[in-house]
């Protein structure tokens, strides 16, 4: 099983917690770079390939229907500092992953979401709707000429759109250079299961 982790210093674990985040983008695999050897194998044998977006989506090893654990600290799941999984023989207490959410073993994670859609796109395609599933949130501003803005958890800044917000969420999470590169990406539409 897979682990998937979201940064809560700007809120976006409680977000999938609470069921108000739904969707994620992951950089990980980069399929373009294996693709025009598939292409040029596909010309050889005189096939049709596939697009860059549907070779992508064949080849990720999350599909849909996959349970992917959301990783939290072993404290912040609950678990008895003594408690002694196979290969934590110390308890959990004295491992890495007892504060540490990247170092948790993804089938002692309690929380998991169920993956509803995989898509391969460029960063800078997300649409203002699926913004708000990344956990970009709008606030009321009545003292403002523009009644709504958009934001996140910690940002200190609003935003007239919801992709500026999302781009400035991007930004400090990856830095700014990964924003401006527009990169593809992996986009996992998912349900909190438990």
């Amino acid at each position: 099983m897979q682990k998937w982790m979201f940064d809560e210093h700007y809120g976006l674990e409680s977000a999938v917690l609470n069921g108000t985040k739904t969707m994620t983008r992951r950089n990980g695999m980069k399929p373009s770079e294996k693709y025009n050897s598939y292409v040029q194998e596909c010309r050889r044998l005189g096939k049709v390939p596939m697009t860059l977006r549907e070779y992508a989506i064949s080849i990720c090893p999350v599909k849909v229907g996959d349970l992917v654990a959301v990783a939290q600290s072993y404290r912040n799941m609950g678990y008895d500092p003594m408690y002694c999984p196979i290969g934590l023989e110390d308890g959990v207490g004295s491992s890495f992953g007892w504060s540490n959410k990247m170092y948790v073993r993804a089938d002692l994670c309690k929380r998991h979401v169920e993956v509803t859609g995989v898509d391969y796109q460029m960063l800078w395609d997300i649409t203002d709707e699926d913004c708000m599933r990344e956990g970009i949130i709008k606030i009321a501003t009545p003292h403002l000429p523009v009644k709504e803005h958009y934001t996140y958890i910690n940002s200190g800044m609003i935003s007239e759109t919801p992709k500026a917000a999302f781009a400035h969420l991007i930004r400090r999470l990856c830095g700014d250079s990964y924003w401006e590169s527009d990169p593809y990406n992996y986009v996992f539409s998912f349900i909190l299961k438990d």
